[in-house]
Protein backbone atom coordinates (compact mmCIF):
# COMPACT_ATOMS: atom_id res chain seq x y z
CA UNK A 1 0.00 0.00 0.00
CA UNK A 2 2.73 2.36 1.16
CA UNK A 3 4.66 1.92 -2.61
CA UNK A 4 1.22 2.62 -4.31
CA UNK A 5 0.97 5.91 -2.57
CA UNK A 6 4.75 6.72 -3.01
CA UNK A 7 4.35 5.37 -7.19
CA UNK A 8 1.02 7.92 -7.23
CA UNK A 9 2.99 11.01 -5.69
CA UNK A 10 6.16 10.07 -8.00
CA UNK A 11 3.80 10.52 -10.97
CA UNK A 12 1.72 13.33 -9.83
CA UNK A 13 4.95 15.44 -9.84
CA UNK A 14 6.19 14.29 -12.99
CA UNK A 15 2.89 15.24 -14.28
CA UNK A 16 3.48 18.60 -12.77
CA UNK A 17 7.03 18.88 -14.47
CA UNK A 18 5.57 18.06 -17.84
CA UNK A 19 2.84 20.93 -17.40
CA UNK A 20 5.20 23.49 -16.13
CA UNK A 21 7.84 22.74 -18.94
CA UNK A 22 4.43 23.08 -21.90
CA UNK A 23 3.66 26.39 -20.35
CA UNK A 24 7.55 27.43 -20.39
CA UNK A 25 7.90 26.49 -23.83
CA UNK A 26 4.03 27.87 -24.65
CA UNK A 27 5.03 30.99 -23.28
CA UNK A 28 8.49 31.36 -24.99
CA UNK A 29 6.50 31.11 -28.11
CA UNK A 30 4.46 33.76 -27.68
CA UNK A 31 7.17 36.27 -26.61
CA UNK A 32 9.20 35.19 -29.53
CA UNK A 33 6.23 35.77 -31.84
CA UNK A 34 5.30 38.94 -30.08
CA UNK A 35 8.47 40.55 -30.51
CA UNK A 36 8.76 39.57 -34.36
CA UNK A 37 5.06 41.12 -35.05
CA UNK A 38 5.93 44.41 -33.10
CA UNK A 39 9.32 44.69 -35.59
CA UNK A 40 7.29 43.60 -38.68
CA UNK A 41 4.55 46.31 -37.76
CA UNK A 42 6.94 49.01 -37.21
CA UNK A 43 9.12 47.97 -40.65
CA UNK A 44 5.17 47.75 -42.95
CA UNK A 45 4.80 51.76 -40.64
CA UNK A 46 8.21 53.23 -41.65
CA UNK A 47 7.85 51.72 -44.96
CA UNK A 48 3.90 53.50 -44.93
CA UNK A 49 4.61 56.72 -43.90
CA UNK A 50 7.76 57.06 -46.68
CA UNK A 51 5.51 56.45 -49.29
CA UNK A 52 2.86 58.62 -48.16
CA UNK A 53 5.78 61.37 -48.64
CA UNK A 54 6.58 60.56 -51.92
CA UNK A 55 4.91 63.34 -53.32
CA UNK A 56 6.36 65.82 -55.63
CA UNK A 57 6.79 69.82 -55.78
CA UNK A 58 3.59 69.34 -58.13
CA UNK A 59 1.57 67.65 -55.73
CA UNK A 60 1.55 64.64 -57.86
CA UNK A 61 2.73 61.14 -56.21
CA UNK A 62 6.73 60.30 -57.61
CA UNK A 63 6.89 57.43 -59.70
CA UNK A 64 9.65 55.61 -61.28
CA UNK A 65 13.44 56.30 -60.45
CA UNK A 66 12.28 59.47 -58.40
CA UNK A 67 10.04 57.28 -55.92
CA UNK A 68 12.67 54.83 -56.01
CA UNK A 69 15.37 56.99 -55.08
CA UNK A 70 12.89 59.06 -52.83
CA UNK A 71 12.14 55.63 -50.88
CA UNK A 72 15.81 54.54 -50.78
CA UNK A 73 16.47 57.85 -48.86
CA UNK A 74 13.76 57.95 -46.79
CA UNK A 75 14.26 54.35 -45.30
CA UNK A 76 17.88 55.19 -44.77
CA UNK A 77 17.26 58.23 -42.76
CA UNK A 78 14.60 56.33 -40.71
CA UNK A 79 17.41 53.67 -39.97
CA UNK A 80 19.99 56.11 -38.93
CA UNK A 81 18.71 56.97 -35.72
CA UNK A 82 18.48 53.36 -34.38
CA UNK A 83 21.51 52.73 -35.33
CA UNK A 84 22.80 52.75 -31.83
CA UNK A 85 25.24 49.87 -29.81
CA UNK A 86 23.91 48.31 -26.42
CA UNK A 87 25.53 51.23 -24.27
CA UNK A 88 23.77 54.11 -26.36
CA UNK A 89 26.45 55.05 -28.27
CA UNK A 90 26.22 55.46 -32.48
CA UNK A 91 27.65 52.28 -34.38
CA UNK A 92 30.59 53.40 -37.22
CA UNK A 93 32.38 50.96 -39.38
CA UNK A 94 31.29 47.25 -40.58
CA UNK A 95 28.54 47.36 -37.52
CA UNK A 96 26.77 50.40 -38.98
CA UNK A 97 27.11 48.97 -42.09
CA UNK A 98 25.61 45.87 -41.11
CA UNK A 99 22.71 47.19 -38.93
CA UNK A 100 21.67 49.67 -41.90
CA UNK A 101 21.71 47.19 -44.14
CA UNK A 102 19.53 44.92 -42.41
CA UNK A 103 17.42 47.51 -41.33
CA UNK A 104 16.63 48.85 -44.71
CA UNK A 105 16.24 45.18 -45.98
CA UNK A 106 13.18 44.88 -43.41
CA UNK A 107 12.11 48.35 -44.33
Amino acid sequence: MAKSVLLRMILARSNGFKEEKRMRTMLFAVLVSALTLGSVIGVAAAEDSCRSKAIGKDGKPLAGAALSSFMTKCVRDACEPRAIDKNGKALSGAAKDSFMKKCQKEA
